[in-house]
């Protein structure tokens, strides 16, 4: 997993449950990383284990979570340097019916 995607579940988690439960977080999974490196390559384990350990802390289910994240993540993308991807994509029509709208 690219260390984006971390970098976007972090973010999310954060400003959603603050930086003491991200460090908390961290500390009951031994993630070595307090931060990620966006093109970085990381074990799925790892984000695995954020996901499963989320749950686990606040009772949400994983679905709920990963739904949750996957709106977060066309905001964050749309911030990053995907966006030019995530605006071409948006404008094919197969797409665009999948997609969300574009954050504006």
């Amino acid at each position: 997993m690219y260390g984006m995607v971390n970098q976007a579940i972090k973010k999310m988690i954060v400003e959603q449950k603050g930086e003491n439960f991200w460090l908390e977080l961290c500390s009951q999974t031994a993630i070595p990383e307090k931060d990620f490196v966006a093109f970085q390559q990381y074990d799925d384990e790892v984000t695995l284990n954020i996901v499963l350990k989320v749950c686990e802390l606040t009772g949400k289910s994983a679905q709920d979570l990963l739904i949750a994240f996957g709106r977060y993540w066309i905001h964050f993308a749309f911030r990053s340097e995907y966006k030019e991807v995530l605006q071409t994509f948006s404008e094919v029509p197969c797409f665009s019916n999948q997609i969300v709208k574009r954050p504006s």
